[in-house]
């Protein structure tokens, strides 16, 4: 509850959280904490999740379409089918020059709201990213995060569900628009 409500915004703060306020020292997995998460937000959104989570993917897909020369592959909850009130677009883009991906998203009259370069390990190697956060005329805010095109094709292990982020190419997105547009890609076991 305390990631739903925004009371804490990392896994591992919430889990700490709760620990404490229980006063107990075991602790849930990611994967544990993320499936009571999903259940906390069905049951609390109902309906609207489902519409929330429909129009987030085709809002990606618009951007997505708009960075199509840079290879995105949409990740995140909304990739996951486990979006909720809050939650944002995350889309990863490859490029050798970062000022091109801003180039196209400002060309395209999107809402910018700031640009960051930020150092992170990415399959043990430290790295610099650009991220670009913006926000719709629906509210929902999109994270836009240029890598290298040397890590094009690199799936990095998920720290929640212990799988591949492996997300949607713009084809695949297009594709479970079509087919089964609530699909969700959480794996069965963590």
């Amino acid at each position: 509850m305390l990631l739903y409500r925004g009371a804490a915004s990392e896994f591992k703060q919430a889990k700490q959280k709760a620990a404490r306020f229980l006063g107990v020292k075991v602790q849930p997995s990611n994967f544990e904490v993320a499936l009571e998460l999903d259940k906390i937000a069905d049951e609390l959104e109902g309906a609207s999740r489902r519409e929330a989570l429909l129009r987030m993917r085709r809002e990606a897909l618009h951007i997505m379409r708009i960075l199509e020369p840079f290879n995105p592959v949409l990740t995140g909850s909304v990739w996951r089918g486990t979006a909720h009130r809050g939650s944002d677009i995350d889309i990863i883009v490859h490029s050798s020059d970062p000022d091109r991906v801003f180039d196209a998203l400002k060309s395209s009259n999107l809402n910018i709201l700031e640009r960051r370069v930020e150092t992170a390990n990415f399959l043990n190697q430290i790295k610099k990213f650009v991220h670009v956060k913006m926000r719709l005329d629906s509210g929902t805010e999109v994270e836009v995060v240029v890598r290298n095109l040397d890590d094009l094709g690199k799936a990095e292990k998920c720290d929640i569900y212990g799988d591949l982020m492996v997300g949607l190419s713009s084809e695949d997105l297009e594709s479970l628009l079509r087919s089964d547009p609530l699909k969700k890609f959480v794996p069965k076991t963590g």
